[in-house]
């Protein structure tokens, strides 16, 4: 928790943006503000005066929490209290006519929504998970219960407004008690309990913003935490590269690991290629390791596709450790294609009159094979409705 210092006394003081409240006759104690430390303030919002703020919390740009009238002012763990939001309170307590101090009646809440009058409780009571959106203005005595949101340029004054509600933007709470998940339509205003039962109404499920808050109240969570570390909250030095090590004198992994490839393998196959499951490219696959000096055995990658085709097809392989250095190998896979030759005597006296101009009708499909590097022909498969087996047939002008 962070205690502000009282500031010096002398007219050259000048006012910081997290300061301590001044001496009134509505105000008998100077009180600087309690933040935690995974609070963040940002240097253009001001906390001022006996205000406590507890817990994960993002106080944005020109927001104003001043607790030097109506004090004390809590806000609790994980709210967010976004840009040009008024937190303040009228005076609750005074220095009466005889020159003593007094409490100003129903000027508080207590944490459990209690208005009270003693000066146990708080001019502005701010619950947990609550989202203040930009321009809102909550002014004591008020209370906003856990897990509420008050929309952009909402105000709500001396009156108390429950958890999980929803305050769409624009309205105007003056007087009155919202009860429990409920929700308020943009731009009205309640004043009244009759304008309570008539204009407030029941979170149902499907409502528009009935998970608003929650997602609010994680992006700002994630937003404090973030400018608390950049810049050590101080936005007009330098942001610190995450990158870079927070220690400099912690020596920093810059060698990438060792990785050995397997060899280049050939394979051959009667068909136009062979799949990334054949047992000898799993193996080929497989057989890649690498190490890291400083994180040990490391994980590897590599590009394969899922079909090597005639040829030469290179894979790359890599690893990478965990402070993001890469090494790199590469070997080759080689498909070969490859058959038999026929030369028996064909079906039938030739294969025009028996396949192509005879009375029986066989279709049949061209496909490519390979003789050697230099020569290629094309064979001709017949699927047989009678024998039902595929014959192979080669042209006439082949076998001579």
């Amino acid at each position: 928790m962070i205690t502000v210092a009282l500031l010096a006394s002398t007219a050259s003081a000048s006012m910081k943006h997290i300061a301590p409240n001044v001496q009134t006759d509505f105000s008998r104690v100077v009180s600087s503000p309690h933040i935690a430390e995974t609070t963040y303030v940002h240097p253009l919002a001001s906390v001022i005066g006996n205000a406590t703020l507890e817990g994960h919390i993002m106080v944005s740009p020109c927001a104003s929490i001043r607790a030097d009238e109506g004090q004390p002012i809590y806000v609790g763990d994980s709210a967010n209290i976004q840009d040009y939001v008024v937190l303040h309170g009228l005076e609750s307590e005074e220095l009466s006519e005889n020159g003593e101090w007094e409490y100003v009646t129903g000027r508080q809440f207590t944490a459990d929504g209690q208005r009270v009058s003693d000066g146990s409780g708080y001019s502005v009571y701010v619950g947990e998970r609550v989202s203040l959106a930009h321009q809102s203005e909550v002014h004591g005595p008020a209370y906003v219960g856990h897990d509420t949101f008050i929309g952009m340029q909402s105000l709500v004054f001396n009156a108390k407004v429950g958890h999980n509600c929803v305050i769409e933007p624009g309205c105007t709470i003056v007087g009155v008690e919202i009860p429990d998940n409920t929700y308020v339509p943009a731009g009205t205003t309640i004043s009244s309990p009759a304008d309570v039962s008539a204009k407030a109404h029941p979170i149902y499920a499907g409502y528009t913003y009935e998970h608003t808050n929650a997602a609010v109240v994680h992006v700002n969570e994630a937003l404090a935490e973030g400018y608390a570390r950049a810049c050590n909250g101080d936005l007009t030095e330098e942001p610190v590269n995450p990158e870079e090590p927070v220690n400099p004198e912690e020596p920093v992994d810059t060698v990438p690991p060792v990785i050995t490839c397997p060899a280049s393998i050939t394979l051959n196959t009667t068909a136009d290629g062979v799949l990334a499951s054949n047992a000898k490219i799993k193996a080929f696959l497989s057989s890649v390791n690498a190490v890291d000096d400083v994180d040990g055995p490391v994980a590897v990658t590599n590009n394969a596709p899922a079909k090597f085709g005639i040829g030469n097809t290179q894979v790359t392989f890599s690893a990478t450790d965990q402070a993001g250095n890469i090494a790199t190998c590469r070997a080759t896979v080689t498909v070969k294609a490859a058959g038999n030759f026929y030369s028996s005597a064909l079906w039938g006296s030739s294969l025009f009159s028996a396949g192509l101009y005879g009375g029986t009708t066989l279709w049949g499909a061209y496909t490519p094979y390979m003789i050697n590097s230099q020569q290629q022909m094309w064979n001709l498969y017949q699927l047989s409705p009678l024998m039902n087996f595929t014959v192979l047939w080669q042209p006439l002008w082949y076998l001579y």
